[in-house]
């Protein structure tokens, strides 16, 4: 995918997230929020993005997911994961163009 301002952020994601293709920064991603008990991750989708899905999956081993519910409203989108049985899990974004 391409990424002309080489921030390491593919145009893609630039337009999921709303950011600058043209400008190199990459803090307008979501970030994760850990706790004691798992980590959640939170971002609004910007106005006008109405192609695009989005989701989350936990997984502890990168490779397989479990779907993450969201639990945001509107154009707000709030993926959380507990840690269970004492193993760490990955929350993992996936964000994918919509069927026409």
């Amino acid at each position: 995918m391409e990424d002309p301002d080489k921030d390491g952020v593919c145009n893609f994601l630039e337009y999921a997230f709303g950011s600058n293709p043209a400008v190199a920064n990459s803090t307008g991603l979501p970030q994760p929020v850990p706790s004691a008990t798992g980590v959640s991750m939170g971002f609004t989708v910007p106005s006008g993005v109405t192609d695009l899905n989005y989701g989350a999956e936990c997984t502890t081993d990168l490779k397989t997911g479990t779907p993450v519910t969201n639990t945001g409203t509107g154009s707000r989108c709030t993926f959380t994961t507990p840690f269970t049985n004492g193993k760490r899990c990955y929350l993992r974004l996936k964000v994918t163009q919509k069927s026409s």
